[in-house]
């Protein structure tokens, strides 16, 4: 669907571009569903949440610095008619030089993030969640909730969904899936990041642990001019030993 709305002259008079709006309509094969978010129904990479686009998070800007929202008001739950009506607003605000555009290039994108899997020894919610909360710090420490998914969607994280975690001998390993997801009015951060596991094992042992990233590795030079695969198949295994006995 294409509506054109009607050209219209700002303060000065002058004659501006009209608006265009765009919408469409999505209908999946199974007709009996309910109305859902587009988003889950299609899995397209060109399709994205609005507000993790540039226009979202300077739609975003100007909703928080001139519209007064805040943390209390969910922009991602506004009707598309609704977000609509407020980039008319906005549109028109800087047009007319009522408002201002501010810098989003100090935005963080957690999408950009690639968090591994969490493993852990733990046996009771608050060390599991101190862990957790530890994690993901190591990355970023204000603006966001970190939610689960249980039930078919992502919800925030409870202490509740943590005693999933807690381990006994009959069920020694449990994992949960979670991922990090930026409020919608952060003015630091933008997206959520991927999925990762928490995986709680009780044989799990942290202090034998090697980080392999944090080991310094010294340039290795070989001439292997003339020489046989087998030439170079020997020195690799040989520096690879050297790696695993570190390891054990």
């Amino acid at each position: 669907m294409n509506i054109q709305q009607k050209r219209f002259n700002d303060l000065n008079g002058n004659t501006q571009t009209p608006f265009y709006q765009h919408k469409f309509i999505y209908v999946d094969k199974n007709k009996s569903s309910n109305y859902g978010y587009f988003l889950n129904s299609v899995n397209n990479q060109n399709a994205s949440d609005f507000w993790n686009t540039t226009q979202g998070k300077y739609l975003k800007n100007y909703m928080i610095n001139y519209k007064k929202w805040n943390s209390d008001n969910d922009l991602s739950k506004l009707t598309y008619e609704a977000v609509l009506s407020y980039w008319r607003d906005y549109v028109s605000d800087i047009r007319n030089h009522l408002a201002v555009n501010e810098s989003i290039n100090n935005f963080k994108a957690l999408n950009d993030l690639n968090i591994s899997a969490l493993k852990m020894n733990a046996k009771d919610m608050k060390t599991i969640r101190n862990k957790i909360e530890n994690f993901v710090w190591k990355e970023i420490n204000k603006d966001y909730i970190i939610q689960i998914y249980k039930n078919n969607k992502w919800q925030k994280l409870t202490d509740d969904d943590l005693n999933q975690l807690i381990t006994n001998q009959q069920e020694q390993t449990k994992e949960i899936m979670l991922k990090i997801k930026a409020l919608n009015t952060s003015m630091l951060l933008f997206g959520e990041t991927n999925q990762f596991k928490v995986i709680n094992n009780l044989n799990y042992d942290e202090n034998k642990v090697i980080d392999l990233s944090k080991i310094k590795y010294q340039n290795q030079e070989y001439n292997f001019k003339d020489k046989k695969m087998i030439f170079l198949i020997i020195i690799l295994w040989n520096i690879l030993s050297k790696v695993l006995k570190l390891i054990n």
